[in-house]
């Protein structure tokens, strides 16, 4: 009899929660970027340790836009045929907030230039003729825990692929509810039977902006990024 009661009980409180959630409004969205600044962050690896299968930060980059273009605006799906205009449009509205070369906190045993653009030159004054500037790893990290703490009196939303590599090398955490990982977008991601599995980002950029991106000696970040002016 006591568990006739107790499992009728549960029946109803389920009927109940089930039809919480069906009359549950969905929040209203407007205004919520108002107060928030949405980041792109990316990150170069070299290896570090045996046959140098731990990744070290070499590199970091942080941009965002200063205003989304109007004819960046609309349905880009399956490679249209405008989806490089579109590119472009962005590309001229980027802004580099942060563009570094981070030395490693540990010896490097693979630079994997193929993927990342570093040699073991990048790291010398005399012969790295790019204006990227060289900072320590603990630079590095203090920079971009300060930036993504608040920018304009705005929180940091954070936007990337596979954030958790980026994070992991900066050795910083980021408050879930401001982090949009491409890497797991349901509509972005691959599906197997019931299971769901990231894809390779030059996968997503080839077929949703018709760009094939991380190419051998094409490193990923920007190379020549545009000067920032102050404010």
């Amino acid at each position: 009899r006591l568990l006739s009661i107790i499992s009728q009980s549960s029946s109803q409180q389920e009927q109940r929660n089930v039809s919480s959630r069906r009359n549950k409004k969905r929040p209203n969205l407007e205004g919520y970027y108002d107060n928030i600044a949405v980041v792109g962050l990316d990150c170069e690896m070299v290896g570090g340790g045996r046959n140098g299968m731990k990744s070290l930060l070499a590199r970091c980059s942080v941009v965002t836009l200063d205003h989304i273009p109007a004819q960046a605006i609309g349905n880009n799906k399956n490679c249209q045929p405008d989806s490089r205009q579109n590119l472009t449009s962005l590309n001229q509205n980027l802004v580099v907030l942060y563009d570094k070369y981070v030395v490693p906190k540990e010896k490097i045993t693979d630079y994997r230039t193929e993927w990342s653009g570093i040699t073991k030159s990048t790291y010398s004054s005399k012969n790295n003729k790019s204006s990227i500037p060289i900072v320590s790893f603990q630079q590095c990290q203090n920079e971009i825990t300060q930036l993504f703490a608040s920018i304009s009196n705005k929180k940091v939303m954070v936007v990337g692929h596979a954030l958790e590599n980026d994070f992991e090398a900066l050795e910083i955490t980021h408050p879930i509810s401001l982090v949009r990982d491409t890497a797991f977008f349901i509509p972005y991601m691959r599906k197997v039977r019931t299971k769901l599995y990231s894809r390779k980002l030059s996968a997503l950029s080839s077929e949703e902006l018709g760009i094939d991106i991380q190419q051998q000696q094409q490193p990923q970040s920007f190379e020549n990024p545009p000067p920032l002016e102050d404010e």
